[in-house]
């Protein structure tokens, strides 16, 4: 079977993969490369060091291998001996690596460029780790109050005293439990379907979406909880995809020719928004600010760039400068917004679970004072007063009138 053959050999570069091992390797081949050693004998001689058993890296060892059966052709190009091991986000910058004027800068450039990719995904792990962490743990909470706590509460309490508060948490606590694993589980589906259609979802609705402000997005995020994701995903793109032009130009391709292979290699949505530049550039080809003005970066990364392009006087020059540096402003938009949504999704779920906490303790104290001397007394008072209302005149008997 042709995929489990796929799988296993993947699953056997899973650790070469990583990316600390990934751009140990390219800037291990790029000083290899200014010492001017070949590179065969550099990957033999590191697939010696792999594969020694003091010294023992299998998954290494498997990488470079299969680059050495790459290499064993005449023909071959770096590039592709490389990709045959790299993940596909890798081989777009390799591209670069063929034609440049200084492969050992440009790898040493993509070994970065690797590191700074893997922060920003790093980063958005971290920050939404503690809701999926903690969410489940309230949830959890949450269910045993509605469905166990408060139910025996219910079945106890008198009817006088579901007034207010009362009312208000036995209902809530009514409808978690006959609506709580629906919502649950539509929430899970949600946030499934949005991992799946942010790369893939485009046109009018995605542009209008991504141009809402991000106070807005904060303020609609309990009824249109997607809009913030997407400026997330949207910064991360911009990001990622100035780091490959950088690379891409420095390794001498035209504009043109990086954008179309920037949109080749990425998603739906990149391309979608890459090509829009593209076009707006091929009728107004030193219009730079507009065309990237187009959805791909947000209004501050696009402030960024339109004050570099007062300042420099190419345009390639100012996104070389944006890949290598605009990772950090991206890596700080990155950090704040899904620190927000890591806020927003804590505080959501601590409320739910406060209101029901505080609301059995409410309705334990309350179901108390029912049951107290005094309020058994009233209680009877007002029981056969409303007998004595309910009961029928004696038969002669005149009712009085005022």
């Amino acid at each position: 079977m042709k995929w489990l053959e796929t799988f296993l050999a993947n699953l056997q570069l899973r650790g070469f993969q990583a990316p600390a091992q990934r751009a140990e390797f390219y800037q291990q081949l790029a000083k290899a490369i200014r010492q001017r050693e070949h590179i065969r004998d550099f990957v033999d001689a590191e697939l010696s060091i792999a594969a020694a058993p003091a010294t023992k890296n299998a998954s290494r060892a498997h990488a470079l291998r299969l680059i050495r059966a790459q290499l064993s052709r005449s023909d071959v190009r770096l590039s592709v001996a490389l990709g045959r091991v790299m993940p596909a986000s890798d081989r777009l910058l390799l591209a670069a690596v063929d034609d440049a004027n200084d492969r050992a800068q440009v790898l040493d450039f993509i070994a970065e460029s690797v590191r700074g990719q893997a922060k920003l995904k790093a980063l958005v792990k971290r920050k939404l780790l503690p809701p999926l962490m903690v969410i489940p743990g309230i949830g959890a909470m949450c269910y045993v109050i509605a469905n166990k706590t408060i139910p025996v509460i219910v079945q106890t309490a008198p009817p006088e005293m579901w007034t207010g508060f009362s009312l208000f948490v036995r209902e809530l606590a009514e409808f978690l439990s006959t609506w709580g694993a629906p919502l649950v589980v539509a929430v899970a589906l949600g946030a499934v379907a949005l991992s799946f259609a942010m790369p893939r979802w485009t046109g009018r609705w995605r542009a209008k979406a991504e141009t809402v402000r991000e106070s807005t997005a904060l303020l609609l995020f309990p009824v249109c909880p997607v809009l913030l994701p997407l400026s997330v995903y949207r910064d991360l793109q911009a990001g990622m995809t100035f780091a490959a032009l950088s690379v891409l130009l420095e390794g001498g391709a035209t504009l043109k020719d990086a954008l179309l292979a920037v949109a080749k290699a990425g998603s739906p949505w990149l391309r979608w928004r890459v090509l829009a530049i593209v076009r707006h550039l091929e009728t107004n080809p030193s219009d730079f600010q507009r065309a990237f003005a187009k959805g791909l970066v947000s209004p501050q990364l696009l402030a960024r760039l339109s004050s570099d392009i007062r300042t420099t006087r190419r345009f390639d020059e100012v996104l070389i400068k944006l890949g290598r540096e605009g990772l950090v402003e991206v890596e700080q938009r990155v950090d704040k917004q899904t620190g927000v949504i890591n806020f927003l999704l804590l505080v959501s779920s601590g409320v739910l679970m406060l209101t029901l906490f505080m609301g059995s303790n409410y309705l334990t104290f309350s179901l108390q004072e029912q049951f107290t001397p005094a309020a058994i007394a009233k209680r009877q008072a007002k029981q056969r007063q409303m007998r004595q209302l309910q009961s029928p005149a004696p038969v002669g008997q005149e009712v009085m009138r005022p």
